[in-house]
Protein backbone atom coordinates (compact mmCIF):
# COMPACT_ATOMS: atom_id res chain seq x y z
CA UNK A 1 0.00 0.00 0.00
CA UNK A 2 1.33 3.42 -1.00
CA UNK A 3 1.75 5.88 1.84
CA UNK A 4 3.81 8.55 0.05
CA UNK A 5 3.31 9.57 -3.58
CA UNK A 6 4.94 12.26 -5.71
CA UNK A 7 3.46 12.54 -9.23
CA UNK A 8 3.69 16.26 -9.97
CA UNK A 9 4.42 17.72 -13.41
CA UNK A 10 2.69 15.08 -15.48
CA UNK A 11 -0.49 14.92 -17.53
CA UNK A 12 -2.60 12.92 -15.14
CA UNK A 13 -6.35 13.26 -15.46
CA UNK A 14 -7.23 10.93 -12.55
CA UNK A 15 -5.69 9.03 -9.64
CA UNK A 16 -6.44 5.57 -8.32
CA UNK A 17 -7.65 4.96 -4.77
CA UNK A 18 -5.08 5.75 -2.11
CA UNK A 19 -6.60 4.62 1.20
CA UNK A 20 -3.29 4.55 3.12
CA UNK A 21 -1.64 7.57 1.58
CA UNK A 22 -0.40 10.10 4.13
CA UNK A 23 1.50 12.43 1.76
CA UNK A 24 0.40 13.23 -1.78
CA UNK A 25 2.07 15.67 -4.17
CA UNK A 26 0.16 15.84 -7.46
CA UNK A 27 0.55 19.46 -8.52
CA UNK A 28 0.70 20.65 -12.14
CA UNK A 29 -1.46 17.99 -13.75
CA UNK A 30 -4.89 17.90 -15.35
CA UNK A 31 -6.86 16.50 -12.44
CA UNK A 32 -10.50 17.45 -12.04
CA UNK A 33 -11.05 15.38 -8.86
CA UNK A 34 -9.13 13.44 -6.21
CA UNK A 35 -9.79 10.05 -4.61
CA UNK A 36 -10.65 9.65 -0.93
CA UNK A 37 -7.75 10.71 1.24
CA UNK A 38 -8.94 10.08 4.76
CA UNK A 39 -5.41 9.47 6.09
CA UNK A 40 -3.62 12.21 4.19
CA UNK A 41 -1.71 14.69 6.34
CA UNK A 42 0.13 16.60 3.59
CA UNK A 43 -1.47 17.41 0.24
CA UNK A 44 -0.22 19.53 -2.65
CA UNK A 45 -2.74 19.51 -5.49
CA UNK A 46 -2.04 23.00 -6.79
CA UNK A 47 -2.27 23.98 -10.45
CA UNK A 48 -4.86 21.50 -11.56
CA UNK A 49 -8.49 21.78 -12.64
CA UNK A 50 -10.08 20.66 -9.40
CA UNK A 51 -13.68 21.64 -8.73
CA UNK A 52 -13.80 20.19 -5.21
CA UNK A 53 -11.66 18.40 -2.65
CA UNK A 54 -12.41 15.21 -0.68
CA UNK A 55 -12.73 15.20 3.08
CA UNK A 56 -9.36 15.76 4.71
CA UNK A 57 -9.87 15.19 8.44
CA UNK A 58 -6.16 14.64 9.17
CA UNK A 59 -4.63 17.15 6.79
CA UNK A 60 -2.20 19.59 8.40
CA UNK A 61 -0.58 20.96 5.23
CA UNK A 62 -2.73 21.87 2.20
CA UNK A 63 -1.65 23.55 -1.02
CA UNK A 64 -4.57 23.82 -3.45
CA UNK A 65 -3.93 27.16 -5.16
CA UNK A 66 -4.72 27.79 -8.83
CA UNK A 67 -7.66 25.48 -9.23
CA UNK A 68 -11.38 26.09 -9.74
CA UNK A 69 -12.53 25.46 -6.19
CA UNK A 70 -15.63 27.22 -4.90
CA UNK A 71 -15.41 25.74 -1.38
CA UNK A 72 -13.09 23.78 0.89
CA UNK A 73 -13.86 20.80 3.16
CA UNK A 74 -13.54 21.03 6.91
CA UNK A 75 -9.91 21.27 7.95
CA UNK A 76 -9.86 20.87 11.73
CA UNK A 77 -6.14 20.04 11.93
CA UNK A 78 -4.77 22.24 9.18
CA UNK A 79 -1.86 24.47 10.20
CA UNK A 80 -0.65 25.63 6.77
CA UNK A 81 -3.06 26.55 3.96
CA UNK A 82 -2.57 28.07 0.53
CA UNK A 83 -5.88 28.23 -1.36
CA UNK A 84 -5.19 31.35 -3.40
CA UNK A 85 -6.32 31.94 -6.99
CA UNK A 86 -9.54 29.97 -6.78
CA UNK A 87 -13.21 30.95 -6.72
CA UNK A 88 -13.73 30.64 -2.99
CA UNK A 89 -16.52 32.62 -1.37
CA UNK A 90 -15.66 31.60 2.20
CA UNK A 91 -13.24 29.50 4.21
CA UNK A 92 -14.05 26.72 6.69
CA UNK A 93 -13.21 27.05 10.35
CA UNK A 94 -9.46 26.98 10.82
CA UNK A 95 -8.89 26.85 14.57
CA UNK A 96 -5.30 25.59 14.33
CA UNK A 97 -4.10 27.32 11.19
CA UNK A 98 -1.06 29.56 11.65
CA UNK A 99 -0.16 30.30 8.02
CA UNK A 100 -2.88 31.23 5.49
CA UNK A 101 -2.60 32.44 1.90
CA UNK A 102 -6.02 33.08 0.37
CA UNK A 103 -5.33 35.97 -1.99
CA UNK A 104 -7.02 36.36 -5.40
CA UNK A 105 -10.24 34.64 -4.41
CA UNK A 106 -13.77 36.01 -4.00
CA UNK A 107 -13.95 35.98 -0.22
CA UNK A 108 -16.40 38.29 1.51
CA UNK A 109 -15.52 37.22 5.08
CA UNK A 110 -13.00 35.20 7.04
CA UNK A 111 -13.54 32.81 9.95
CA UNK A 112 -11.98 33.31 13.36
CA UNK A 113 -8.24 32.79 13.16
CA UNK A 114 -7.02 32.69 16.76
CA UNK A 115 -3.62 31.13 15.99
CA UNK A 116 -2.83 32.79 12.67
CA UNK A 117 0.60 34.45 12.54
CA UNK A 118 0.85 35.06 8.78
CA UNK A 119 -2.10 36.02 6.58
CA UNK A 120 -2.35 37.11 2.96
CA UNK A 121 -5.98 37.84 2.05
CA UNK A 122 -5.31 40.47 -0.59
CA UNK A 123 -7.39 40.86 -3.77
CA UNK A 124 -10.72 39.75 -2.32
CA UNK A 125 -13.99 41.46 -1.41
CA UNK A 126 -13.54 41.69 2.35
CA UNK A 127 -15.19 44.50 4.28
CA UNK A 128 -13.81 43.46 7.68
CA UNK A 129 -11.27 41.13 9.28
CA UNK A 130 -11.57 38.88 12.33
CA UNK A 131 -9.48 39.42 15.44
CA UNK A 132 -5.86 38.53 14.77
CA UNK A 133 -4.18 38.55 18.19
CA UNK A 134 -1.09 36.61 17.07
CA UNK A 135 -0.65 37.91 13.54
CA UNK A 136 2.83 39.26 12.80
CA UNK A 137 2.58 39.54 8.98
CA UNK A 138 -0.59 40.77 7.26
CA UNK A 139 -1.36 41.64 3.64
CA UNK A 140 -5.00 42.71 3.26
CA UNK A 141 -4.53 45.08 0.32
CA UNK A 142 -7.03 45.47 -2.52
CA UNK A 143 -10.19 44.80 -0.55
CA UNK A 144 -13.10 46.92 0.69
CA UNK A 145 -12.03 47.19 4.32
CA UNK A 146 -13.50 50.00 6.40
CA UNK A 147 -11.42 49.30 9.50
CA UNK A 148 -8.75 46.97 10.85
CA UNK A 149 -8.74 44.96 14.07
CA UNK A 150 -6.13 45.48 16.75
CA UNK A 151 -2.80 44.02 15.68
CA UNK A 152 -0.71 43.91 18.87
CA UNK A 153 2.06 41.70 17.42
CA UNK A 154 2.16 42.94 13.84
CA UNK A 155 5.60 43.73 12.39
CA UNK A 156 4.63 44.05 8.69
CA UNK A 157 1.35 45.39 7.30
CA UNK A 158 0.07 46.13 3.80
CA UNK A 159 -3.47 47.53 3.83
CA UNK A 160 -3.22 49.66 0.69
CA UNK A 161 -6.14 50.20 -1.72
CA UNK A 162 -9.01 49.88 0.73
CA UNK A 163 -11.54 52.29 2.25
CA UNK A 164 -9.82 52.86 5.58
CA UNK A 165 -10.30 56.22 7.27
CA UNK A 166 -7.98 55.38 10.18
CA UNK A 167 -5.60 52.72 11.41
CA UNK A 168 -5.46 51.04 14.81
CA UNK A 169 -2.62 51.68 17.22
CA UNK A 170 0.29 49.76 15.74
CA UNK A 171 3.33 48.42 17.61
CA UNK A 172 6.56 50.39 17.47
CA UNK A 173 8.80 49.50 14.57
CA UNK A 174 6.01 48.12 12.36
CA UNK A 175 6.55 48.46 8.60
CA UNK A 176 3.27 49.65 7.10
CA UNK A 177 2.07 50.30 3.55
CA UNK A 178 -1.29 52.09 3.39
CA UNK A 179 -1.49 54.14 0.20
CA UNK A 180 -4.81 54.69 -1.66
CA UNK A 181 -6.99 54.97 1.43
CA UNK A 182 -9.12 57.96 2.53
CA UNK A 183 -7.11 58.25 5.73
CA UNK A 184 -7.69 61.16 8.09
CA UNK A 185 -4.44 62.08 9.76
CA UNK A 186 -3.80 63.90 12.99
CA UNK A 187 -0.24 64.83 13.90
CA UNK A 188 -0.92 64.23 17.60
CA UNK A 189 -2.78 60.91 17.52
CA UNK A 190 -1.56 59.37 14.28
CA UNK A 191 2.16 59.96 14.44
CA UNK A 192 2.85 57.03 12.12
CA UNK A 193 1.02 58.88 9.36
CA UNK A 194 2.94 62.07 10.03
CA UNK A 195 6.26 60.27 9.80
CA UNK A 196 5.25 58.47 6.62
CA UNK A 197 4.23 61.78 5.08
CA UNK A 198 7.46 63.36 6.30
CA UNK A 199 9.53 60.55 4.76
CA UNK A 200 7.66 60.97 1.46
CA UNK A 201 8.38 64.71 1.47
CA UNK A 202 12.04 64.15 2.31
CA UNK A 203 12.37 61.64 -0.51
CA UNK A 204 10.69 64.07 -2.92
CA UNK A 205 13.03 66.85 -1.79
CA UNK A 206 16.06 64.61 -2.30
CA UNK A 207 14.90 63.76 -5.82
CA UNK A 208 14.32 67.44 -6.64
CA UNK A 209 17.70 68.45 -5.21
CA UNK A 210 19.43 65.77 -7.24
CA UNK A 211 17.66 66.94 -10.36
CA UNK A 212 18.62 70.58 -9.72
CA UNK A 213 22.20 69.59 -9.02
CA UNK A 214 22.30 67.63 -12.25
CA UNK A 215 20.89 70.59 -14.16
CA UNK A 216 23.47 72.93 -12.59
CA UNK A 217 26.20 70.49 -13.55
CA UNK A 218 24.98 70.37 -17.15
CA UNK A 219 24.79 74.17 -17.29
CA UNK A 220 28.28 74.56 -15.81
CA UNK A 221 29.67 72.12 -18.38
CA UNK A 222 27.96 74.01 -21.18
CA UNK A 223 29.27 77.30 -19.76
CA UNK A 224 32.83 75.98 -19.60
CA UNK A 225 32.50 74.59 -23.11
CA UNK A 226 31.26 77.97 -24.37
CA UNK A 227 34.16 79.77 -22.65
CA UNK A 228 36.66 77.38 -24.20
CA UNK A 229 35.13 77.97 -27.62
CA UNK A 230 35.48 81.76 -27.15
CA UNK A 231 39.01 81.53 -25.69
CA UNK A 232 40.37 79.32 -28.46
CA UNK A 233 38.47 81.00 -31.26
CA UNK A 234 40.75 81.95 -34.26
CA UNK A 235 39.56 85.52 -33.93
CA UNK A 236 41.30 85.75 -30.54
CA UNK A 237 44.72 84.78 -31.85
CA UNK A 238 45.60 88.31 -32.94
CA UNK A 239 48.54 90.61 -32.13
CA UNK A 240 46.73 92.55 -29.41
CA UNK A 241 45.83 89.24 -27.75
CA UNK A 242 49.46 88.08 -27.63
CA UNK A 243 50.61 91.53 -26.55
CA UNK A 244 48.21 91.34 -23.69
CA UNK A 245 49.46 88.00 -22.32
CA UNK A 246 53.22 88.37 -23.16
CA UNK A 247 55.70 89.15 -20.41
CA UNK A 248 56.86 92.86 -20.38
CA UNK A 249 60.56 92.09 -20.96
CA UNK A 250 59.72 90.30 -24.23
CA UNK A 251 57.22 92.80 -25.53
Amino acid sequence: MCTWLYCSYNRLSQLSNLPKCTELYCSVNQLSELPHLSNCTRLDCSRNQLLRLPNLPKCTYLYCFRNQLSQLPNLPKCTMLNCSSNQLLRLPNLPNCTWIYCHHDQLTQLPNLPKCTELDCSFNQLSQLPNLPKCTWLDCSYNQLLQLPNLPKCTWLDCSVNQLSELPNLPKGVKAIFHNNPLKYDFTTNQWYFFNKLISLIRAKIVINRWLKYQRLIMSKKYRQLNMEILYSPANFTKPYYTQITSPEWS
